[in-house]
């Protein structure tokens, strides 16, 4: 069953459920392009490498997979060694060190497999102010100063938007950077009541721009999941403005008749 909101569904921009939220709409995303793509293109899922510090909100950026944790500072580092237990008793260790990976799509060339495109899904500790927020910033101004184009995809009504001059007052946007024509960016707003916008996808100059459907990929994700068994257990985080609200179960209470 999809979503029963035109656009972006609010009760699935919940703390707890985002990342799981975050993981599905990559995953969609990327295989809606990848079909659009071929054959002169292909589009891989790329993974940013995060420590975090058990017990601890921030996290450490270290770049791609194939960095050593033993790259960290000597604090940071779990134990190696624990005494011998006999066999069948399961030792209980301190584990300091969580590693997270979340996704980013590269649309890259087939032939040279140069990245072409970069797409980013925000999630709430890119938006606020912290260690994620400013090693997010720098990535980010890495985009806006490299080869390849750069889309932005802000599905978070919480927290501050992006630094973007001329930002319109809105619940959702998608940030578009055409290479070759920074510093102008294109943008995408709209509100929890309209329907998302076609964004075009960029390539090269032999190709022409690919269209990306977010809601499709949003019903995707929610049919896989089977979100509509609960996440309308309780309210959506940020709250709605009530008349939003009653907008909204209205819309849920129909999709549950199968109106």
């Amino acid at each position: 069953m999809p979503s029963p909101f035109p656009g972006m569904n609010p009760y699935l921009e919940q703390g707890s459920l985002w990342p799981d939220v975050h993981h599905r709409l990559i995953n969609e995303i990327a295989t809606q392009l990848g079909a659009k793509v071929r054959p002169d293109f292909f589009v891989n899922i790329g993974q940013d490498v995060y420590l975090r510090i058990a017990d601890a909100e921030e996290r450490y950026l270290l770049g791609k997979p194939d960095v050593s944790i033993a790259e960290i500072g000597d604090e940071h580092r779990a134990q190696s060694q624990t005494a011998l237990l006999p066999a069948g008793v399961p030792g209980v260790v301190d584990l300091p060190v969580i590693k997270e990976e979340l996704g980013i799509i590269e649309v890259r060339e087939r032939d040279s497999h140069r990245i072409v495109t970069v797409i980013e899904l925000l999630s709430p500790s890119n938006k606020y102010a912290g260690r994620d927020h400013e090693q997010y910033l720098s990535k980010r101004l890495g985009y806006f100063t490299g080869t390849a184009h750069f889309i932005e995809i802000d599905l978070l009504r919480g927290g501050p938007r992006m630094p973007c001059e001329g930002m319109p007052l809105c619940d959702y946007v998608v940030l578009l950077s055409r290479a070759e024509r920074r510093p102008n960016v294109e943008l995408f707003p709209f509100n929890l009541r309209q329907e998302i916008p076609l964004v075009p996808v960029p390539l090269n100059d032999s190709h022409p721009d690919i269209a990306m459907d977010l809601h499709d990929a949003i019903d995707a994700a929610y049919d896989k999941a089977i979100y509509e068994q609960r996440i309308y257990r309780r309210e959506p985080h940020p709250t709605l403005r009530p008349a939003d609200r009653e907008w909204a179960k209205g819309l849920i209470n129909r999709a549950s008749h199968g109106e």
